[in-house]
């Protein structure tokens, strides 16, 4: 065969560049979620065009069934990220709510044991005391005197603690973080309120949530 009839049987060839574009990039969409979407899109394009040119000019351009596969696999990946969207925004707002409800809690039981140490504090020392005396004390850890959140919640002591009477606040770092901010007193009385803006709970102020354990 000389060269000149194999260039002839090169240019017969069916191009086949953006059916196997589309083939490729539709693979790819179903472990990579589309590409980020636009890999998706892309293949279906240009697949869909490779299907136009294959329909007028079969004698020129090819690959019917890898434009095809590449449209197909790219749609399921499409319907796989609009599937996993609905789920996740299902999912979240009963995620978030645990991981509020497990901060409120959280804040509960600190309360509950900053209730012991005081009961203990006072005992030794005749008198109820600051989160920084109780932490100086050894009954608490310093985390919880500092001023710095814990598990989205800062803990303070409320002034006026006498040998009798004593407050302690638990208040929400952020809106996000919990619904609920608490205050714990010398009852072993936690009470609460429920509002959108953290704010700390005044002493004797909230529903009461119940002693402490």
């Amino acid at each position: 065969m000389s060269a000149y009839d194999s260039d002839i049987q090169s240019q017969q060839q069916p191009r086949k560049g953006l059916a196997i574009a589309s083939l490729v990039l539709g693979i790819i969409s179903i472990p990579t979620f589309g590409l980020l979407v636009v890999g998706a899109i892309t293949a279906i394009v240009l697949g869909a065009i490779a299907l136009g040119r294959i329909k007028k000019e079969p004698a020129t351009y090819g690959g019917k069934g890898m434009a095809i596969i590449g449209i197909i696999s790219s749609a399921v990946s499409l319907l796989l990220i609009a599937g996993f969207g609905i789920t996740a925004a299902v999912a979240m707002p009963q995620l978030l709510k645990r991981l509020q409800n497990g901060r409120e809690s959280a804040a509960i039981q600190t309360l509950r044991t900053i209730h012991t140490s005081q009961a203990e504090f006072q005992a030794k020392k005749q008198r109820f005391g600051t989160l920084k005396e109780l932490t100086e004390a050894g009954f608490i850890h310093s985390s919880f005197a500092n001023g710095r959140a814990v598990s989205g919640y800062i803990y303070t002591s409320a002034p006026g603690i006498t040998q009798d009477k004593y407050c302690v606040q638990a208040t929400r770092q952020a809106s996000s973080i919990a619904s609920r901010d608490f205050n714990l007193s010398e009852d072993g009385a936690i009470r609460f309120v429920e509002s959108k803006t953290p704010r700390p709970v005044a002493c004797g102020e909230g529903v009461p949530l119940g002693g402490a354990k």
